[in-house]
């Protein structure tokens, strides 16, 4: 064990120093160190895992975290040589700076201290503050922060994945831990690294609320929900609306009093999409009327067909265009749609998980059966569905490549969970009490 150990921290040693030259060059000795103590926490979360899980899963959580310092060192790099830091994390990083000298006073900075923009900018830049208050990193520190709080995330998901007995754990935690977009885009300072840490609590939460009934789980669900509503209130919308219709046609786990838990945990959910909705309608400025969300969705429409990654096309507003919008949301662009690199990229990863689905489609639809049984896979395919639709109306294949990071997990979830069967047993097979699939 020692000498594994000492292999790991050999190759991260490596692995930094690589994502370094890549990121920014030589850092200042505190950088080093940074990755080095993070590196430390998420090993020790790893090992937790592992006593719990199996052995194979702390190489695989040491071996992603590598990874993933390399993905924010490759964005960091793509920021400052490509787009000639253009983007938003240097406001962010610069702002978070000054913010954390007022979270060191023991001092929770008001909205109107974290700069303009809107309320989303502003709880970023204060959340970043409070995560710069210990240490105040450079830019290249920050990275390495925001992408080990979206790598929490990521694990968050895992253990979602897990906790609700799924299929297939493995498969689920090299998809989820190793997927390229997951790898590089929440990996910066900003919005997207951020969610996916809501976004995985939330998750966690919604696994073990929708296989027990209890309370507990409400917890990790109002903390991910709500702090997903702080920065895009529509995707936590999306979440606790999925968590509704999960509730309302999942079958109940064997409690005693599950339907009268049910009715409770719908009248909660309920009131909580309320909330959300109406918070996410008047952050985009939008009344809860047709008159109001059609011009709203035709003016998204051609703001974002501006520019080079812009594609034509129209928003789902019926059943039968929810596949076209679908393919758009989480496959493109095509190839022939790339670019530059960067799209191209991006392009691969999107028709290689496109033939990969097509190709376990057919085992995909037998399992839909069956799916009441498994409360997060339903959960899953509510909300990739929902997602689909509600950002449907977005035409510029740049963004929606950045923000399908917030889906994709689920989609992989319906992927891994749903694709195979298991050889002697029926479609989904039952999961041994340590949420393992029973081996043939």
């Amino acid at each position: 064990m020692k000498s594994d150990r000492a292999v790991w921290i050999g190759v991260t040693v490596a692995v930094v120093a690589g994502a370094v030259a890549i990121g920014a060059g030589l850092p200042e000795p505190g950088t080093l160190v940074l990755a080095m103590v993070l590196f430390g926490l998420v090993s020790a979360v790893g090992f937790m895992l592992a006593r719990r899980w199996g052995s194979w899963l702390f190489p695989t959580v040491v071996l992603a975290y590598l990874v993933k310092l390399g993905g924010a060192g490759a964005r960091l790099w793509v920021l400052q040589d490509l787009y000639n830091n253009s983007g938003d994390a240097g406001g962010y990083h610069n702002r978070g700076l000054a913010l954390a000298e007022v979270w060191r006073t023991l001092t929770v900075p008001a909205l109107t201290q974290a700069g303009g923009g809107s309320t989303g900018t502003k709880a970023v830049s204060i959340i970043a503050g409070f995560l710069y208050a210990p240490y105040k990193p450079t830019i290249l520190g920050g990275f390495f922060i925001f992408a080990t709080v979206a790598f929490f995330g990521q694990l968050l998901l895992l253990i979602a994945y897990r906790r609700s007995k799924s299929p297939h754990p493995i498969a689920y935690a090299i998809a989820v831990l190793f997927l390229p977009s997951l790898v590089f885009w929440p990996s910066s300072v900003g919005k997207d690294s951020l969610m996916l840490l809501f976004i995985g609590l939330a998750a966690y939460g919604i696994a073990g609320l929708l296989e027990s009934y209890r309370l507990g789980p409400v917890l990790p669900i109002a903390l991910g929900l709500g702090g997903a509503a702080l920065i895009r209130p529509h995707v936590a919308a999306l979440l606790v609306g999925g968590l509704v219709v999960g509730l309302l046609i999942v079958k109940a786990p064997a409690v005693p009093g599950a339907q009268i838990r049910r009715v409770v945990l719908l009248v909660a959910a309920g009131a909580g999409l309320v909330a959300v909705a109406g918070l996410a309608l008047r952050t985009l400025g939008v009344a809860p009327s047709a008159q109001e969300i059609d011009p709203f969705l035709t003016e998204l429409q051609r703001r974002t067909t501006q520019g080079g990654s812009s594609v034509t096309g129209t928003a789902v507003r019926s059943i039968v265009e929810i596949p076209a919008g679908m393919v758009r949301v989480l496959f493109r662009p095509f190839p022939n749609e790339a670019h530059n690199a960067q799209a191209f990229l991006s392009s691969v990863e999107g028709m290689l998980f496109l033939a990969l689905i097509l190709w376990r489609l057919p085992r995909m639809l037998a399992n839909l059966r069956l799916i009441r049984r498994r409360a997060y896979l339903l959960f899953s395919l509510i909300y990739t569905v929902a997602f689909s639709v509600a950002f449907s109306a977005i035409f510029n294949l740049g963004i929606l490549a950045r923000e399908r990071v917030q889906v994709i997990p689920f989609v992989l979830a319906l992927l891994v969970g749903m694709g195979w069967k298991d050889a002697g047993g029926p479609a989904i097979e039952p999961a041994d009490r340590e949420g393992e699939v029973v081996a043939a």
